[in-house]
């Protein structure tokens, strides 16, 4: 008997000390205000199903996210037209890039100084004229190219090092393309552009028009909801979801604990716990795991510190949602 809700007074508390971004209902990137629940909507990452977003805190140091002309980022031969087409966020914010003549790359880079870390870098975007995207990158220390196709919605090829994914994103045809890697310390570049076919991105430009919007990196194995920066880097806080008053709902000898849920991703390098405790790790305690790099949850339970339940179970998808009853 606990609800979550957005608007309204419910009886759980959600605290989170900044403004964050969902996906609506109508497939439309809002701001919702500190401390009020998030439920999103994303089709690419649970089929559209409304869920809880409850994500850590992440900050997305690409100072400008939608003025992508302004330092640090740099165009790259091509013409630049602001506020031209509909954006993910319904309103009239993302830019035109139109490709000029030159046989080089054409689209738009930036710099930034990163740590020895997992980082994502994302973007949206929609096909115009140019059917394929290329990032070009040297986050891990070396030149790698990573190319998505926007007309199949599909990854044509990945930069050694890297991951990709693309997701839709609304009904008007715009995709998150996503990239990680492990990356070396450094000033570092991000390059995103054109490609006429899905294996280059220096090509002799033809007028052709593309759109870039919502530029995101952020230190973390996964893309998290997206962070609007204009003129610094942002932090969302973590969101995080408290009861208190509940010991004399809970029989202290038996009971049944189910849970309803789907991973945002498979973790990469650690696991994460949904704990149900007395503030003792492995004393008095539920602990629902996801396995990191694999689709396996454990669930482990405590009492007196001795061990009641150990039990692995493989997934067929962990992002997929699943019925727990322990």
């Amino acid at each position: 008997n606990v609800s979550v809700k957005e608007y309204t007074s419910a009886d759980m508390d959600v605290t989170r000390a900044t403004d964050a971004t969902r996906v609506d209902e109508n497939g439309l990137i809002e701001v919702v205000l500190a401390n009020v629940p998030r439920i999103d909507y994303t089709v690419g990452v649970k089929g559209g199903c409304p869920h809880i977003l409850a994500e850590p805190q992440r900050t997305n140091i690409a100072q400008y996210s939608e003025q992508l002309d302004v330092a640090p980022n740099v165009i790259d031969n091509a013409n630049y037209t602001s506020n031209f087409y509909v954006s993910p966020n319904g309103l009239t914010t993302a830019p035109k890039f139109e490709e000029t003549t030159a046989n080089d790359r054409h689209g738009f880079y930036q710099y930034q100084t990163v740590t020895s870390n997992s980082y994502t870098v994302s973007i949206y975007t929609k096909q115009i004229n140019r059917r394929y995207i290329c990032l070009q990158s040297d986050l891990t220390s070396i030149n790698q190219f990573t190319f998505f196709d926007l007309q199949l919605g599909t990854v044509v090829s990945e930069g050694t090092g890297w991951t990709a994914t693309i997701d839709s994103v609304g009904s008007n045809g715009w995709y998150r393309l996503v990239a990680t890697c492990t990356a070396v310390a450094g000033s570092r570049y991000s390059i995103w552009g054109g490609s006429v076919d899905g294996l280059s991105n220096t090509y002799v430009g033809d007028g052709s028009l593309f759109t870039f919007w919502g530029l995101q990196i952020e230190a973390g194995s996964y893309a998290t909801s997206y962070i609007p920066t204009s003129g610094s880097t942002v932090t969302r806080n973590q969101d995080i979801f408290t009861r208190d008053g509940i010991g004399s709902l809970i029989n202290s000898t038996e009971g049944v604990l189910f849970v309803e849920m789907a991973a945002l991703h498979t973790p990469n390098t650690n696991s994460e716990y949904l704990t149900i405790s007395d503030g003792t790790y492995n004393a008095n305690s539920i602990m629902i795991q996801l396995r990191s790099g694999t689709n396996q949850f454990a669930v482990w339970a405590y009492s007196g510190g001795v061990t009641q339940v150990a039990e692995i179970i493989t997934l067929t998808d962990i992002t997929d949602f699943n019925k727990i009853a322990i």
